[in-house]
């Protein structure tokens, strides 16, 4: 590999490990892509510092393994944010809600300009100012003193003490005073207006690393969120790239609002919907983009919850044979009868309380699978999916928009080939990713992403998880409760203990120890588990979203807060 050039090893603003350096590290780096000392400035710089050698082996095998303590420095962003709650109202200061608004947009408005993605050290080159963003609201969500009363004390303080807290550098902290003082920030006011934004350095941010133009940031967020066109597909849309799918053909003009995709020719709509899922699913999610910004009603949410509920039923109850009275199973389905399926709200129903722009049902079983073959007469959700689309509740995909998932074969019983034992395929090789939608990637549950029909005619978005296994319930149901920052937050907490989490359990991490000592109760005695590469932590000790929270806690209560799906809202 060629050597960096001089002027690039002597650019503070050029990280080490980057392209430009050659993908070397410099010698006792001063800069701040390597001093771990100083809070990084949560800009559009930040990059994550280099790897650390691994500790040495301990000489006892029975000691706990060599990670580091949550409260040392590496790890204190996430186990501070771990330790504390999000509730959808700051206790103390309604100021905060607003401030916690405005910075989800600002995240909104990064990821309609670079896509829908997170920068980490898995993950090195995506975008990581939306991830600041994000953190950036959730510390101020669940600051433990009040904006307000520490406004009275001066910019300096408020500052000086907003850069005391995890993730948020001097940049950062400027831009949450001019929130608390003005209303807005030169930001935040630069993408309503469609302008590039200025960088941590004082200089226009005009073109991203990956080469994508920094203005029309309102614009593009409005477009991408038209069911079927991704953020980046709308950028290149505003943009004029050409490049909408597989085609690298022009419009040769800009598409700048959902009016002028609505004024698109047939042809230009040709060049158009073969990547937003076909010409029906394209003009389906313009037809009805206002309805889906409208919050899904209670009642409504209800409603769908009891049909989904009372067709899983009626479809079990056929399968199993089963005769009993419906009022007696429900009476007994703690128990196991096996048509005894429940539905419950997951998402931001279960965080908030209250459905938000779309409703997430996860149905599981407390001993039944699934699936349990391919195809439609082996699984629960493909025939749950027939029937709502008969009833006129679910918009059929030939007529709107669908995606549907089912994973029966990649959760067959196998052998783990790091340790021979008895497992499933799904959990041989766990991967995790803090990279937003492409999470999905590494989620086996069967799931329905679709469109709901009201009795009026509305429409609202739904989503429909069938829990894999029964053992896999308190994963699936932390997972799709999110939020999805926190989510992330638990990932990189699991991976600094050795571990990694998933929707479907917590798994030892390949490394270089033959075996990882995982702390399930701190207690006296610690209560321990001894793990191969990639093997799970046994599912007789991870019976409750509790037990995750513990583990990941080092088996302690720091996390106890977050048991309540009302303090998630990171």
């Amino acid at each position: 590999m060629a050597a960096a050039p001089i002027d690039a090893a002597r650019d503070p603003h050029i990280a080490c490990g980057s392209s430009e350096m050659g993908g070397r590290w410099r010698t006792a780096c001063s800069f701040r892509c390597c001093v771990t000392s100083l809070k990084p400035e949560s800009d559009d710089e930040w990059v994550p510092s280099p790897p650390k050698p691994a500790k040495r082996r301990r000489s006892s095998e029975s000691s706990l393994p060599p990670s580091r303590d949550p409260s040392d420095g590496g790890d204190l962003g996430v186990h501070t944010l771990l330790s504390r709650t999000f509730p959808l109202h700051h206790r103390d200061d309604p100021v905060h809600d607003t401030i916690v608004r405005q910075l989800r947009q600002l995240e909104k408005y990064e990821i309609a300009l670079q896509g829908d993605d997170f920068h980490d050290k898995e993950a090195s080159a995506h975008n990581h100012e939306a991830l600041s963003y994000a953190r950036a609201s959730a510390v101020v969500a669940s600051l433990p003193w009040s904006l307000t009363a520490a406004r009275a004390r001066g910019r300096e303080h408020v500052v000086a003490k907003l850069c005391e807290e995890p993730y948020v550098g001097s940049f950062r902290a400027q831009q949450i005073w001019d929130l608390l003082t003005t209303g807005s920030c030169e930001a935040l006011g630069a993408m309503r207006d469609n302008r590039a934004p200025l960088g941590s350095n004082g200089k226009a941010r005009l073109i991203n690393k990956a080469g994508r133009v920094m203005t029309g940031a309102h614009g593009k967020w409005v477009m991408s969120r038209v069911l079927g066109l991704s953020a980046l597909r709308a950028c290149n849309l505003y943009d004029d790239t050409g490049q909408y799918g597989g085609d690298k053909t022009s419009l040769g003009r800009p598409i700048r609002s959902i009016e002028e995709l609505r004024g698109l020719s047939a042809a230009e709509s040709g060049l158009v919907h073969g990547a937003c899922g076909g010409r029906a699913s394209f003009q389906f999610g313009l037809r009805i983009a206002e309805e889906l910004l409208v919050p899904v009603p209670p009642d409504e949410t209800e409603r769908a919850q009891a049909a989904v509920r009372e067709i899983v039923w009626r479809q079990a109850r056929a399968r199993c044979g089963c005769t009993r009275p419906v009022e007696l199973c429900r009476d007994v389905e703690e128990r196991g009868c096996r048509c005894a399926w429940h539905v419950e709200l997951v998402g931001g129903s279960r965080r908030r309380g209250k459905a938000g722009h779309d409703a997430d049902l996860l149905v599981w079983h407390e001993s039944e699978e699934a699936s349990w073959g391919e195809g439609e007469a082996g699984c629960v959700l493909l025939p749950l999916a027939r029937e709502l689309e008969a009833t006129g509740r679910l918009v059929r995909a030939a007529e709107g928009w669908q995606m549907v998932s089912t994973h029966h074969a990649r959760r067959q019983p196998v052998r783990n080939p790091q340790n021979g034992k008895l497992t499933r395929a799904h959990r041989c090789s766990p991967r995790t990713s803090s990279r937003g939608f492409e999470n999905l990637a590494i989620d086996f549950h069967d799931r329905l992403f679709g469109v709901w029909r009201t009795q009026e005619g509305r429409h609202h978005r739904i989503d429909i998880i069938v829990c894999a296994v029964p053992e896999e319930l308190p994963f699936a149901r932390l997972s799709w409760t999110g939020s999805r920052n926190l989510n992330r937050l638990m990932r990189l907490q699991a991976i600094k203990l050795g571990l990694r989490l998933t929707a479907h359990g917590i798994f030892a991490d390949a490394g270089k120890e033959p075996s990882k000592t995982v702390l399930l109760h701190a207690g006296v005695p610690a209560q321990v588990v001894q793990l191969g590469c990639f093997e799970e932590v046994p599912y007789s000790y991870v019976r409750t979203e509790a037990d995750i929270l513990r583990i990941l806690a080092r088996g302690t209560d720091d996390y106890n807060a977050l048991i309540d799906p009302r303090n998630r809202n990171a």
